[in-house]
């Protein structure tokens, strides 16, 4: 598996202390070869080895314990599990920094790996962590801007955060109305309400030594062979600490934020043809960035009210209430399909595929843009036909021939047969695991986090090439669907986004790949000829997940441009007499 690197931003620079803003493995090594940086990595090597030799003594003993045989009879299987859960994990994890607290965030989503009682523990990283003194973001916003025009944001800056994150806080600014001393240094007035993101004063170097010593571990490991040369531990392992890294460091870059915040409005702003194409069941709330007051470690952009998908005290439960949670987390699922920049809109869908009606409406606020994916128009055509092959068709080596278009394999190494049979075997038993069909149902159940554990399976094997928008929309549909089944347990981010796939794929009849997978989903393949039977059951599907009527489903599909052109295949194949239609 090759994961490639982030294109580079268009402000690449390094910091004051020579640390490079954008993620860049030899520029991190080179840092820390120089005096200043060896003796910064001794010491943060000298931290992780005090908190977690502290740590480890609890989870330590249990299980020297449990290896010599001197544990009570009472001390079972679960005992580690216990230990972990019993020791202070969720506060080592804050004490050593973002690198770890990602980590803990991550471990907390999954009590399949931590067990419940640790996964518990965990989560509260995603919502609680400890600020640091405003004193200090006071300094970095001065040191930021400068002394006159740093003034009013100064004055205006409360004593404490409004919330404090791994790698930055936030306040919440109200500034004063109609004060010509507001507007002295500034090209133009700020919004009335800002929220002020301020970077953690010792986050940068912190990742950067995580960062270098993660690597040369990964390099270790990767070194060892068995006898015969193999690789003992064959995932990319390098590979894979470049991609989280260059994540975080790509967090930690606030210009690079503001510029995510307008490229955002671009395409998903008031007005824009793509916010309208996302349908009338909910609505979109974005901040602007306010650019004035926005840097390498300050972003300030206007505040935006409302509340959690899931509140922090429910998170464990769910109910009826919860519906606009679910919803919410529909339209976003809706939004990493469509379109990624505002030359790229697509034709729009039909209203088959408009969310149902909720009073009141679900609105989806975006407040952190620290990572925004650039998804070219041919992967994200492939995602809509793999959907629908997988969903509808139920094909895998349809879907094993789309791998070309999501740019996971080249096109040459995917025509060689025996790669091709090698994929559409791994891709059969994926979904043979995978796809859970319920008596009578017309959709599989099937979890989105459980899809991509499949496909992180198979990839060593074949060399997949990641870009880095594909692991990074992975992550946020998966915990886009935690969220929501917390508020409905019966919620499936695949089920919400294949009525999108197929309306696209009816609507977007210009494309290429969209005509043909139209008609692989319209086509009898025993007789070439186009199948009233598989017209009727995507009307079915349709339905169903629309809660509309048939007809009024029919009609719809004739509508669009895809439609319109089956049903004359449909009537010419009966005018022609080749018999019968109906297959």
């Amino acid at each position: 598996m090759r994961i490639e690197p982030l294109a580079a931003s268009s402000h690449l620079h390094t910091t004051s202390s020579g640390l490079p803003v954008v993620y860049d493995a030899e520029a991190l090594e080179t840092y820390f070869s120089t005096p200043d940086g060896a003796e910064a990595l001794t010491g943060r090597l000298g931290k992780l080895a005090r908190v977690t030799s502290g740590l480890g003594v609890r989870v330590g003993t249990t299980f020297l314990a449990l290896l010599a045989g001197l544990a009570p009879p009472s001390v079972g299987p679960t005992a580690l599990e216990d230990a972990l859960a019993a020791s202070p994990v969720r506060e080592a994890f804050e004490e050593l920094g973002p690198t770890f607290v990602k980590f803990g965030q991550a471990l907390g989503s999954r009590p399949d790996l931590a067990g419940e009682r640790l996964a518990l523990q965990l989560r509260a990283l995603q919502a609680e962590m400890a600020p640091f003194a405003t004193a200090d973001a006071r300094a970095v916003i001065q040191a930021e801007f400068g002394e006159v025009a740093a003034a009013p944001l100064l004055r205006a800056l409360p004593a404490t955060p409004a919330a404090a994150a791994s790698i930055g806080q936030v306040y919440k600014v109200q500034l004063p109305r109609g004060r010509r001393s507001l507007r002295r240094g500034l090209r133009r007035p700020p919004p009335q309400t800002l929220a002020v993101k301020v970077l953690r004063p010792d986050a940068r170097a912190a990742v950067a030594a995580d960062a270098v010593l993660a690597r040369r571990a990964a390099g270790a490991l990767e070194s060892l062979r068995v006898p015969g040369g193999r690789r003992l531990v064959r995932p990319a392992l390098v590979a894979a600490v470049d991609e989280f890294f260059c994540r975080l460091f790509e967090e930690m870059d606030y210009e690079r934020e503001a510029e995510n915040i307008a490229e955002f409005n671009a395409v998903y702003g008031r007005r824009t043809e793509a916010r309208r194409q996302l349908g009338r069941g909910g609505e979109i709330v974005l901040p602007v960035a306010y650019s004035p007051w926005c840097g390498e470690r300050v972003i300030a952009m206007s505040w935006v009210d409302g509340s959690p998908l899931v509140p922090p005290d429910r998170r464990a439960g769910g109910g009826a209430d919860d519906l606009p949670a679910a919803l919410a987390a529909r339209l976003a699922g809706r939004v990493a399909l469509s379109p990624a920049r505002a030359e790229e809109v697509a034709p729009p869908p039909s209203p088959l595929d408009a969310l149902p009606w909720v009073r009141p409406r679900p609105a989806l606020g975006y407040i952190d843009f620290g990572l925004v994916s650039h998804v070219p128009v041919q992967v994200r055509e492939g995602l809509v036909c793999a959907v629908a092959q997988l969903l509808f068709a139920r094909d895998t080596a349809k879907v094993a021939s789309l791998f070309g278009e999501l740019m996971l394999l080249p096109p040459a190494k995917l025509d060689e047969p025996a790669t091709r049979a090698a994929l559409e075997a791994a891709l059969a038993r994926a979904a043979s695991k995978l796809l859970d069909y319920p008596p009578g149902a017309a959709l599989p159940e099937i979890r989105f986090d459980a899809l991509v554990g499949e496909v992180a399976a198979i990839a060593p094997a074949f060399e997949f090439e990641l870009p880095p928008y594909f692991l990074n929309n992975a992550r946020a549909l998966a915990s886009l669907e935690g969220l929501a089944r917390a508020a409905d347990p019966t919620f499936s981010i695949v089920e919400s986004i294949y009525p999108f796939a197929l309306t696209t794929i009816l609507a977007g009849d210009a494309s290429p790949l969209m005509r043909r997978t139209l008609d692989d989903l319209a086509t009898d393949p025993a007789t070439g000829r186009v199948s009233v039977r598989k017209l009727r059951s995507l009307v079915d599907q349709l339905a169903a997940l629309s809660r509309k009527p048939r007809l009024a489903v029919t009609l719809d599909v004739v509508r669009t441009r895809g439609g319109r052109r089956v049903i004359r295949r449909l009537a010419r194949q009966a005018l022609r007499g080749r018999g019968s239609a109906k297959t």
